[in-house]
């Protein structure tokens, strides 16, 4: 597959807050990418730079291999915000008003089918007027007004926020059949983790305005501490002791990430000892559930080495955390709590 966009070290300020911070990745061709994440995880503003709406404080993204694509390039880039809002006319004027724009040519019959397409009766609807509208039909139109010039790429950012269990459905399948019928890259920002799951062909999670694994990365809840030379620790209470090196900055008000570099089956002084308390089977990998002290945590494997190593609940093993993980991603980290 071609990329459509390709994204190099993008950063993103506002005031003096970094709200993105990624390293290289692409968007490819006809692909439905989601993007998952908490409040403030930075991905409206991704959105935003995708659309260019806005402009990086460092990297770039490259649409089409520009970086500052032309006009009639941005015109093939349509945005759906995750407020709906609608130009203060009939459904029909709100319709045409981007075709307008670009000076194209538009038929009833277009304003029919895109109505139809996200559920809503034509002949009832492209009369009314936008105050006539519930939440949950104006976010449909908005979606029609956006998907009438058959753009190249769709970026949505929480688009079911408005939409009922009658009108989820039909957006569903609308977004399914722009897709698969104009070979649209979509783009979705959604804290609907199941809607969304469902929905795409690949999916990103953005923590602190950096992409991490969701199913490899955790967060301890408790408290970390400074040492009398200002190496952090996290104290398990049982004696286990995590030291992360003072290279490491600390920002109020964010979260230490850790990832498993290695698992062992026998007793290790270098490594911190854990009990196995679940196991998951999911498609090819195997989940395991680990509680080290009072804290737990998750980790994937493949099912050779489950079967390999001979995994069962109860038992007990013993963990080396990646904290070159945390050097190269200094915003993924929890931060001492006052």
């Amino acid at each position: 597959m071609q990329p459509v966009y390709e994204i190099h070290r993008l950063k993103k300020k506002y005031g003096e807050k970094q709200v993105l911070d990624l390293e290289d990745f692409e968007i490819f061709q006809g692909e439905v990418l989601g993007i998952a994440g908490k409040n403030g995880s930075g991905k409206s503003t991704l959105l935003r730079l995708l659309a260019y709406l806005e402009v990086p404080n460092g990297g770039e993204v490259c649409y089409r291999g520009f970086s500052n694509p032309s006009l009639s390039y941005r015109r093939e880039i349509a945005m759906m915000f995750s407020e709906p809002c609608l130009l203060k006319r009939s459904v029909k004027e709100n319709l045409i008003f981007g075709l307008k724009v670009r000076g194209e040519k538009y038929s009833e019959k277009q304003v029919f089918e895109v109505l139809d397409l996200v559920g809503l009766e034509p002949k009832k609807f492209i009369d009314r007027f936008y105050t006539e509208l519930s939440s949950g039909e104006m976010q449909r139109v908005v979606f029609a007004s956006r998907i009438i010039f058959s753009p190249k790429v769709l970026l949505l950012d929480e688009p079911t926020n408005s939409l009922d269990s009658d009108g989820l459905p039909k957006f569903s399948k609308a977004i399914e059949y722009v897709c698969q019928n104009f070979d649209t890259t979509i783009v979705i920002a959604s804290h609907d983790k199941e809607w969304l799951k469902g929905i795409v062909s690949r999916e990103i999670f953005l923590y602190s305005g950096q992409i991490i694994d969701p199913k490899n990365t955790f967060f301890f809840d408790g408290y970390w501490q400074r040492d009398e030379e200002e190496n952090l620790f996290y104290d398990f209470g049982d004696g286990q002791i995590l030291s992360v090196d003072k290279t490491i900055c600390i920002a109020k008000n964010k979260r230490l990430g850790l990832s498993i570099s290695k698992i062992f089956y026998e007793e290790n002084k270098d490594a911190l000892y854990g009990k196995i308390i679940a196991i998951e089977k999911m498609q090819d990998q195997i989940v395991l559930s680990i509680q080290i002290a009072n804290e737990k945590i998750k980790t994937t494997m493949m099912q050779e080495e489950y079967f390999q190593a001979k995994i069962t609940i109860g038992q007990k093993i013993w963990i080396m955390f990646d904290i070159q993980y945390l050097q190269s991603h200094p915003s993924l980290q929890l931060i001492i709590k006052d």
